[in-house]
């Protein structure tokens, strides 16, 4: 086979393979490309995976370090009824616990938080709530699947801002799983990163750590 040029031993594969010319030049340079599409492709995201998974780490340590910083501002016992607040207007649906067994979606109410933590949240509702009611928590954590919670009623404060009244209402979560409580921590990490990225757009430093404290006087 010395001296055999690359058209010879394609058209001598072709011949043997039933002349279906799959050696060809032109057949040769669409299968090299076909594998570098594939190549890059898996490239661009195993790349993307590693910057989500690094925005992950970069998160979960800020709102760690905001945990201390935390713990550290207060005295004791204290440490462990403060949670890391996030401040978001996200929407979600609740409903009185005493009405959920006959409701219908269409029966729950749709408002916008003010926060919400690990330990609960703060909205602002037209509807009148009272110290200790109990309310069912419908929240869309972006996983095809609501997160239903409940929680109590622990401070209800009527706001009037041009002869409309609204409440500002915070509530404690009840008995959460610890299944339950990570999905409301991954959430408050996901849009965490989302804010993050925008003020990182904006070049706007993060504003400071706030506390949040729905827990009994």
């Amino acid at each position: 086979m010395e001296g055999m040029t690359y058209n010879e031993l394609s058209q001598g594969l072709n011949n043997n393979l039933g002349n279906d010319q799959l050696f060809s030049t032109s057949g040769l340079s669409i299968l090299i490309l076909f594998i570098l599409i594939i190549i890059g492709t898996v490239l661009v995201f195993r790349w993307y995976g590693a910057r989500e998974e690094e925005a992950q780490r970069n998160s979960y340590k800020l709102y760690k370090e905001r945990q201390k910083q935390v713990a550290r501002s207060l005295p004791g016992q204290q440490h462990n009824r403060k949670w890391f607040r996030l401040r978001t207007n996200a929407e979600f649906q609740w409903i009185l616990s005493a009405q959920a067994e006959k409701a219908k979606e269409k029966d729950y109410k749709k408002d916008r938080l003010v926060d919400i933590s690990g330990d609960g949240l703060c909205f602002i509702t037209a509807e009148a709530l009272n110290t200790d009611d109990e309310i069912l928590i419908f929240l869309d954590t972006g996983e095809g699947k609501n997160l239903s919670l409940t929680g109590r009623a622990v401070r209800v404060v009527e706001e009037t801002s041009q002869d409309i009244i609204m409440y500002n209402v915070s509530v404690k979560f009840g008995n959460v799983l610890a299944g339950e409580r990570d999905r409301v921590v991954a959430w408050i990490l996901k849009r965490q990163r989302a804010a993050i990225r925008e003020e990182d757009s904006e070049n706007v430093s993060l504003p400071p750590a706030h506390t949040f404290d729905v827990s009994d006087e």
